[in-house]
């Protein structure tokens, strides 16, 4: 179990969060795991952003597990890209199943 709390951050359009999402996370919560989701409207790039690194992921996470995808660590923007996710979750409205 992560030690850490995880922030997700998505889209704000209906097709950006599946529909039994709310009921899979309040699954979660209800396990004792501390997650918060977030939507902002204009978010495009998937990125994972975990101990100070960056990663662009190269087709939608829905898809995991059902075919292959890229994961491409950025090194030269990272900076960049953690202050931009940042600043859009501080803009971002809370997500409520």
């Amino acid at each position: 179990m992560a030690s850490h709390p995880i922030q997700l951050l998505t889209g704000a359009h209906d097709a950006a969060i599946e529909k039994d999402f709310g009921r899979h996370l309040n699954e979660f919560i209800s396990e004792g795991r501390l997650i918060e989701v977030r939507r902002h409207p204009k978010l495009h790039d998937r990125y994972i952003i975990l101990n100070g690194r960056c990663w662009l992921i190269g087709s939608s996470l829905k898809d995991a597990g059902k075919k292959m995808f890229s994961m491409i660590e950025v090194t030269d923007t990272c900076e960049t890209i953690k202050k931009d996710v940042e600043d859009k979750w501080k803009e971002s409205i809370p997500f409520v199943p």
